[in-house]
């Protein structure tokens, strides 16, 4: 039996679980053995007859920017394209990159990638950890009851929600469109609407902030207990690979109004799915599109759920392994 090894940071954060969550999936296949290192920064190299990369600029770092360094059989997944640090030379090396969506995989061609070891799919989720869950859920009434202070009215599917991580670098603060965040957050809250933002950070961009606004920082296990919460998800994102966020609230029933970015056009068929807005239109035009669908409520959860669970990591896991026999 052949290996595959996976590599990923050492870094608690989204793409360390991304190795973690495809590592699993590729053992569950049984077709290959799996082995996996969070030191990929330390030009680590697994004993494996295929390499998988998490992210093109961990492969990059990894190789140490050079082309002649990138492991045989590397498989590289691209999630979004950083021009500063964009290697087209390296993924050429690659015997596959699978690209998180049709937008990056164009911009990836426009700015000089040959795409012939190219493949397409949005990547990923576990439908088996993010789930809908019952009202009276214990666990869930328990998480509740943790998040919900004096004042604020959050309870089951009652709130917009934001999910991602606010960091001050200039790389972040240019793609993630946080005063956008803070003013639509603000809008809604102060017409009644509660809100609820996962992630660290962001007490630091919500200094002062209405009562209707929750801010969590929690443990990834516990995101599904607060993707419940939700009843709407919201990305105003001017670049991304995805958000995950987007794949995992679907998935425990949540609807989402997400910018024209990332891989929204690859899995977002129609209204039924979510709803695709500009990435730069003011404030005040996001607050009206949220409020409209907030208070109609025209989604079937189950739907959405089975939208999402399409492009899990079992699947995912499936697709390298075709590429590796």
């Amino acid at each position: 039996m052949k290996t595959i090894g996976v590599y990923h940071g050492d870094e608690d954060w989204v793409l360390k679980g991304i190795g973690q969550d495809l590592s699993k999936s590729l053992a569950e296949i049984n077709r290959f053995k799996v082995k996996t290192t969070d030191r990929v920064f330390k030009s680590v190299r697994l004993d494996a007859d295929y390499h998988v990369f998490v992210q093109q600029g961990q492969l990059n770092k990894n190789c140490r920017n050079n082309s002649d360094n990138v492991p045989k059989n590397s498989i590289c997944l691209f999630t979004h394209l950083d021009i500063g640090n964009f290697k087209p030379e390296i993924l050429a090396c690659c015997k596959a990159v699978i690209f998180n969506s049709s937008v990056q995989l164009s911009m990836a061609i426009a700015n000089g990638y040959n795409p012939s070891n190219a493949y397409l799919r949005p990547h990923a989720v576990d439908p088996r950890l993010h789930q809908i869950l019952r009202k009276n859920d214990p666990d869930f009434q328990s998480i509740l009851d943790k998040v919900k202070t004096n004042g604020k009215s959050l309870n089951y599917r009652s709130a917009v929600g934001f999910c991602g991580r606010y960091w001050e670098k200039h790389t972040y603060v240019r793609r993630k469109n946080y005063d956008k965040i803070k003013s639509v957050a603000t809008n809604l809250a102060e017409s009644g609407i509660p809100i609820l933002i996962i992630g660290p950070g962001w007490n630091k961009l919500f200094t002062r902030r209405h009562p209707l606004i929750t801010l969590v920082d929690a443990k990834y296990l516990k995101y599904p207990y607060l993707y419940n919460i939700m009843k709407i998800f919201v990305s105003l994102s001017v670049h991304e690979g995805g958000p995950l966020p987007i794949l995992e609230s679907m998935c425990c029933g949540v609807y989402p109004i997400v910018t024209n970015t990332g891989f929204a056009f690859d899995i977002l068929r129609d209204r039924n799915d979510g709803v695709i807005v500009n990435a730069f239109r003011p404030a005040s035009y996001y607050v009206d599109v949220i409020k409209s669908h907030y208070y109609s409520e025209h989604w079937d959860t189950s739907a959405l759920r089975q939208r999402a669970s399409e492009f899990s990591f079992l699947g995912l896991a499936g697709m390298i392994s075709d590429i590796c026999q």
